[in-house]
């Protein structure tokens, strides 16, 4: 059997990733966003409504709660061989980090999971992201209701996602998020099959 390896697409919220994610699932690829953990019978009730959830929580069991998506969500790609997988630990730490709302400690415990080949950061602008949205943003997205609260939480996230991938020492592709879906989800694809 052949050697299990895995990427990650990442990047601030509205970038495309998501988009791009599903496009190479649909060319038969293997991939995972979080929400497809809905069909796990024990995580299902708590993935429900997970950004009204998660605001309920104390440090502790916010914290908990994430390690669990997260680490379900890492079972899944072990068992399902997953190709590439939607932000993998990486957007929780660093959204948690900015929020300051969980215990870090614990979710540290996800540092010591493998690492990917690749990852693949689509880059966009938050004003960009936020023209994308329309407006229509989750409390788990932003610091308050306001456009440019939006900015300003978007803005944070990708400079800290950036520096975590450096400090992780990842190998990290950057992506132009304003190209068409097709053609960067081509492009991944070509990249994935050259490191097989």
């Amino acid at each position: 059997m052949k050697e299990w390896k895995f990427s990650v697409i990442t990047g601030i919220d509205y970038s495309g990733k998501t988009t791009i994610l599903r496009y190479i699932g649909s060319r038969e690829f293997p991939s995972l966003h979080w929400s497809d953990l809905h069909n796990i019978p024990w995580i299902r009730p708590v993935l429900e409504k997970p950004y009204e959830i998660v605001f309920e929580m104390g440090p502790l069991s916010r914290a908990s709660f994430l390690l669990l998506v997260a680490s379900t969500m890492f079972e899944a790609m072990q068992k399902r061989r997953i190709v590439i997988v939607d932000s993998y630990w990486y957007r929780f730490y660093v959204k948690e980090k900015l929020y300051g709302l969980s215990e870090l400690s614990i979710l540290k415990t996800l540092f010591k999971l493998p690492k990917p080949e690749s990852v693949f950061y689509v880059e966009l602008s938050p004003e960009e992201a936020l023209e994308r949205s329309k407006g229509r943003f989750t409390q788990y997205e932003t610091f308050g209701p306001s456009p440019e609260d939006f900015i300003r939480f978007q803005t944070l996230l990708d400079k800290e996602l950036r520096s975590l991938l450096h400090e992780q020492d990842l190998n990290v592709i950057y992506l132009d998020g304003r190209r068409e879906i097709e053609e960067l989800g081509e492009h991944i694809i070509k990249t994935i099959r050259s490191q097989t």
